[in-house]
């Protein structure tokens, strides 16, 4: 069990400037500040989607929701998984209504297009 650090030996922000600035209340509600914050930094850093045992078997996938896209992650015959925008070419349509599931192929809702699980 980590035991916890005396609050002595913690050191407070070295910046004078940073410390005690409030966050207003407008950031977490803001559709400006929220688009702001998605180019300016959530697309330029590694994002964490799920854990790899969420995904046991080849064919199992799951989707989440990154900002504006909708990411579908999937468990491939080799034990490795891949990722791909869960949309269809065609139309636009996603490949997958909800979060989680097993497939051997996706297939469009639309034209009844196919994809192979590894893209």
């Amino acid at each position: 069990m980590a035991e916890p650090i005396p609050s002595r030996e913690i050191q407070s922000w070295p910046e004078q400037a940073l410390r005690g600035h409030r966050i207003p209340g407008s950031r977490y509600t803001s559709k400006e500040f929220a688009e702001r914050e998605w180019e300016g930094m959530w697309t330029k850093v590694w994002l964490l989607l799920g854990r790899e045992e969420e995904l046991p078997n080849p064919g199992d996938w799951q989707c989440e929701e990154v900002g504006p896209e909708s990411i579908l992650m999937v468990r491939q015959k080799d034990g490795s998984v891949k990722a791909f925008y869960n949309v269809c070419q065609h139309r636009g349509n996603p490949l997958v209504d909800g979060e989680k599931g097993s497939v051997r192929r996706f297939v469009c809702k639309y034209h009844s297009w196919a994809f192979m699980p590894d893209g």
